[in-house]
């Protein structure tokens, strides 16, 4: 997602809701209270976008899944927020003509520079309260790495890095995609660029 750009009032979801079913043009988010206005991405973050959607329509193919791409509204009731995830998968009774929704298996975020603290801090803080929500997948644009958070036993979330070469494991719709397939065209190498530093990485994640 583009870069946002958050308001400074309080706003209530019934007016956001308002403002957005109002609006032709701009898109927002809302984090309990606040709206956060959104802008356009760059073509590498929508190809990445675009090639994850491809991937995960072939994996829940013939299955009740559905996989929807940017402009779906998803609902965390139990943080007061509504968010446009870049890529999801919903298992649930949605139909096409339902305006957002409120479950989702499985979340992606493409990142960015503006919004890598945010897609991994409050975004995941809320997200992670979705009781339907099995994994949530963060993609990276300075390398190939992919970060996936699955949930676990007692509200533990278990953390898995995935990188250049391998294959991204989604128990959560018992299928796979290679990472290749992912930053297909995208222009992000395999490695991350000489000034970027790494930061140590565990396996386990504590909600």
């Amino acid at each position: 997602m583009g870069l946002p750009q958050a308001q400074s009032h309080w706003v209530s979801p019934e007016d956001y809701l308002a403002q957005e079913e109002a609006s032709l043009q701009e898109k927002s988010e809302y984090y309990d209270g606040e709206i956060v206005m959104m802008t356009g991405g760059t073509l590498g973050h929508n190809t990445i976008a675009g090639n994850c959607y491809v991937a995960l329509r072939q994996q829940v193919a013939g299955s009740h899944c559905r996989v929807q791409i940017n402009d779906v509204r998803l609902h965390v009731a139990a943080a007061n927020s509504y968010f446009y995830p870049d890529v999801l998968v919903h298992c649930g009774g949605a139909t096409a003509s339902d305006k957002g929704l409120s479950e989702a298996r499985l979340v992606i975020e493409v990142l960015s520079p503006s919004t890598s603290s945010v897609d991994r801090g409050r975004k995941f803080r809320a997200y992670r309260q979705l009781e339907s929500l099995l994994e949530y997948l963060i993609v990276d644009t300075e390398q190939q790495q992919i970060d996936v958070y699955r949930r676990a036993e007692a509200g533990d979330w278990l953390y898995h890095a995935y990188n250049a070469g391998e294959l991204v494991q989604l128990s959560g719709i018992a299928g796979s995609i290679a990472v290749a397939d992912i930053y297909a065209d995208s222009g992000v190498p395999e490695q991350p660029p000489l000034w970027l530093v790494s930061e140590p990485q565990t396996n386990e994640y504590r909600a």
